[in-house]
């Protein structure tokens, strides 16, 4: 098997923007431009389907947790 890294939510989001984007604002200019920018979208956006269902949970919740509110964590566990 593979290790799955841990990607946190907004990497989803960038590649159904990028996959809406190329689809109904890029296709009028280039046909290719709006292909290979949709292929890297859509390639970004099964690499975090891949890591939602498989990465460690911990990891995850770690990387969308802000750093103010891991520091306290931090902190009060070292007490």
């Amino acid at each position: 098997m593979f290790k799955v890294a841990p990607l946190s939510g907004s990497f989803m989001l960038v590649s159904m923007f990028g996959i809406l984007f190329s689809t109904m604002f890029l296709i009028k200019y280039s046909v290719n431009w709006a292909f290979i920018i949709a292929f890297v979208s859509i390639c970004m956006f099964i690499a975090s389907f891949i890591s939602m269902t498989n990465a460690p949970i911990e990891a995850e919740l770690k990387i969308d947790e802000p750093h103010q509110v891991r520091e306290s964590r931090i902190k009060r566990k070292t007490r």
